[in-house]
């Protein structure tokens, strides 16, 4: 009886050990706000500027290759402007 408190008392740590490093983990989360996208966006000369020079096409297809490369991000609420 002893020993299955004890195993029940390991698992139980083990599992909110994990939790809380996934939840930490998740928080370091390395996405790219639209404003951190302009910034770079006007950072670049305007020869390497991607879909010649319009920014609001650069961001939706770097947006979408983003949803489509990182499945962790599918579930991101969607701006309907920006679509």
């Amino acid at each position: 009886m002893l020993a299955a408190v004890l195993i029940f008392v390991v698992l139980l740590v083990i599992g909110l050990g994990l939790i809380g490093w996934l939840i930490l983990r998740g928080s370091k989360d390395t996405s790219l706000s639209e404003a951190d996208f302009d910034q770079a966006y006007e950072d670049l000369p305007e020869s390497e500027r991607p879909d010649a020079g319009n920014r609001e096409e650069a961001w939706k297809d770097f947006s979408n290759w983003r949803k489509e490369q990182e499945p962790q991000h599918d579930d991101w609420p969607e701006d309907d402007d920006q679509l």
